[in-house]
């Protein structure tokens, strides 16, 4: 069947399967089949696809109309095998499926950033006050590429690479994740902060790839905020991107892959390394990570913060709302968010607004909880399986088994994103049988305790000198 498009459609009853005919114009270049098995069969769209199966109980006049329900949880990715498990005999389920072919990781734009010599990055460092001598110039390039949007729907992504100039022999390849942000011009496609944070790594000799994530730059939407499979795809498929710019523009690289992130960036950067060494081990090798000051425990150490005074209360409604964009759980803000803030608190996070600002928007106890419910409330607290805490557990990435070294850095003076998070992330991975795992204390210090702000610093200097350690010769 010749096609034009990435998406096909078959019809399932009592074990049987056909196309309609009126649909045939709009069937995709690829056959989909039932199989008396309980199978759906598709034929590959190419390398670098997910493939997302949907169902409707009936078609629209209007193809635009018909509703698609995927057959997956938005948290869960779509396969990439060319045959997936699916249940359509049950009585519910008889009607329409549909099969998706979503291309991730393919570049759709480049442009050059910025170009900065080995003797100005020497100034970088020198006016940073950290005692580094870097070995090359950078070049900075943006980058858009196709992934997964919070609902495994196609969308467009973009980030940074920061290349070594005239490095000989093939380098390295380093992730890294940001921090929290709020605003569009803080995105690493926008803020030279972020970009010069990736070409001190980079004149090192490093390809280093920092994508934006969900919401930011090129991405619309909401941002689904520490939402552990949106932050996964999104690094995945920019190292795809920048591993095809790489073999398309000269610069050669070898088989050693980092991974490195704060805050925000270091829950990223735990994603990542989980999605990388469960659903991609074909693809990349993780050569060592460094998740620094992370939450790992969003449904235990983090949850308990939101009943205390807290520095940085605007992550609350933050993750509400960027799980929101993802679970869809929040029919009417009222229901959850009492008066002002049921109609303040969203419009405020619209990529323009900082965290002063909204910090300022929340309550003057600065208990994150204040701002909910009573009712609300008091069920979250009481119920250990209310959904919004099961929808946390569902984020947590502290249980697991990474097989590549991780290096857990945190600070013990940080009140915003408490140590706790490493501690029992590392306790959990020894339990488990991982190996090769380290912590490190910046201000181990008594005298000396870093606050998350000033722990930054210090923990990125450690990962650098960690990474150095296992680079190839």
């Amino acid at each position: 069947m010749k096609t034009r498009h990435l998406s096909i459609i078959a019809c399932a009853v009592l074990g049987l399967s056909f196309f309609p005919p009126f649909l045939t114009p709009a069937l995709a270049q690829f056959e989909l089949r039932f199989t008396n098995t309980d199978f759906l069969i598709w034929s590959d769209a190419g390398p670098n696809h997910a493939y997302l199966v949907e169902h409707a109980t009936e078609l629209a006049p209007a193809p635009a109309n018909t509703t698609w329900t995927p057959t997956i949880a938005n948290d869960h990715v779509p396969g990439v095998a060319l045959g997936a498990v699916v249940p359509p005999w049950a009585a519910a389920d008889r009607g329409f499926y549909r099969v998706q072919a979503i291309p991730r990781g393919t570049i759709t734009a480049t442009a050059a950033v910025s170009s900065t010599s080995r003797f100005e990055m020497q100034l970088v460092f020198a006016l940073a006050g950290v005692s580094i001598t870097p070995d090359f110039g950078v070049d900075v390039i943006r980058m858009q590429y196709d992934t997964l949007d919070a609902r495994n729907q196609p969308t467009l992504a973009s980030g940074i690479i920061a290349v070594p100039q005239g490095a000989a022999g093939a380098r390295p390849l380093a992730s890294i994740q940001r921090p929290t942000i709020l605003r569009e011009d803080e995105a690493p496609t926008a803020s030279t902060t972020q970009q010069l944070q990736a070409a001190a790594l980079a004149s090192l000799g490093y390809v280093v790839a920092l994508p934006d994530l969900l919401g930011f730059g090129d991405s619309s939407g909401i941002h689904p905020y520490v939402h552990t499979k949106a932050s996964a795809t999104a690094v995945v498929d920019m190292l795809r991107a920048t591993r095809s710019w790489a073999a398309t523009n000269g610069q050669a690289l070898n088989d050693q892959l980092f991974l490195a992130g704060y805050s925000q960036g270091g829950h990223a950067t735990m994603a990542a390394h989980r999605m990388l060494e469960e659903q991609h081990a074909d693809e990349f090798t993780v050569t060592a990570s460094a998740p620094m000051a992370g939450p790992y425990d969003l449904s235990e150490t983090m949850f308990d913060l939101l009943e205390q005074p807290f520095d940085t209360p605007y992550y609350f409604p933050y993750l509400l709302f960027g799980y929101d964009e993802v679970y869809g759980f929040m029919t009417n803000d009222s229901d959850i968010l009492q008066a002002p803030y049921d109609t303040t608190l969203r419009p405020l996070f619209n990529g323009q607004n900082g965290g002063g600002t909204i910090n300022a928007a929340m309550p003057a106890s600065t208990l994150p909880a204040d701002i909910l419910q009573p009712a609300y409330r008091a069920a979250l607290t009481a119920d250990p399986n209310h959904p919004l805490r099961e929808l946390l557990r569902r984020n947590d990435l502290f249980d697991w088994t990474p097989m590549a070294p991780v290096r857990l850095i945190h600070c013990r003076g940080d009140t915003t994103v408490p140590n706790a998070n490493s501690t029992k992330a590392f306790a959990t991975f020894i339990a488990n049988g991982a190996q090769n795992i380290s912590t490190f204390t910046p201000d181990a210090a008594p005298a000396s305790p870093l606050g998350h702000g000033d722990c930054a610093l210090p923990a990125l200097l450690d990962a650098v000198n960690w990474f150095d350690g296992f680079l190839a010769p």
